[in-house]
């Protein structure tokens, strides 16, 4: 019995993350974000080609943002520990699986 509530609740958690990806996907939060690349693009473009006809020394550093943004803070990093329990939680279930099928099947 306890087993199947455990399954319940973790099924509803799986369908609830899915529904969560589905609408972050249709709200076009990605497409959004490119566009602002791609916006940013065209501006550096533009101030490029004004420099050169302009005649002024050119830098890359000038039109390229090379900044590397860092996403590890707490939540994340909570994130990557608890897949990567589940991960081995995982292989160390189907490994005994396996080894379970396959001692049966030599019997």
């Amino acid at each position: 019995m306890k087993m199947t509530k455990i399954f319940k609740f973790t099924f509803i958690i799986l369908i609830l993350i899915f529904m969560f990806l589905i609408i972050a996907s249709k709200s076009g939060y990605y497409e959004y974000e490119l566009s602002n690349k791609k916006k940013l693009t065209e501006e550096a473009i533009e101030r490029f080609e004004f420099d050169v006809k302009e005649g002024k020394n050119i830098d890359i550093d000038n039109y390229i943002d090379t900044t590397v943004e860092n996403y590890n803070n707490k939540v994340s990093n909570l994130g990557n520990k608890v897949s990567n329990s589940i991960e081995n939680f995982a292989s160390t279930c189907f490994k005994y699986i396996f080894n379970y099928i396959n001692r049966e099947m030599n019997k």
